[in-house]
């Protein structure tokens, strides 16, 4: 009992401060959404499809374990490499 409380103490103090930056940033993409959803009719809904999007893709990085998005910004950052 006492391993497995000192495993799940140790998971979640590892684990929790990646988890709360994607809640964080999950949620602030989410405000941004919503705020411009609102303005979107007269604006032009390219931003909110932009930000639905990102908000997706975190979503999708955050129960993968950040293994999605990182194929991308490699794919970015290398530049001229082989398709």
């Amino acid at each position: 009992m006492k391993v497995f409380l000192a495993l799940t103490f140790l998971t979640f103090v590892v684990y929790f401060p990646f988890l709360q930056r994607y809640i964080f940033l999950y949620s602030l993409v989410g405000f941004i959404c919503k705020h411009i959803q609102r303005k979107a009719e007269w604006r032009g809904e390219w931003i909110y499809t932009v930000l639905q999007r990102l908000r997706l893709r975190m979503l999708g990085g955050a129960s993968g374990g950040g293994a999605g998005g990182g194929g991308d910004a490699r794919k970015i950052a290398g530049g001229g490499g082989d398709v």
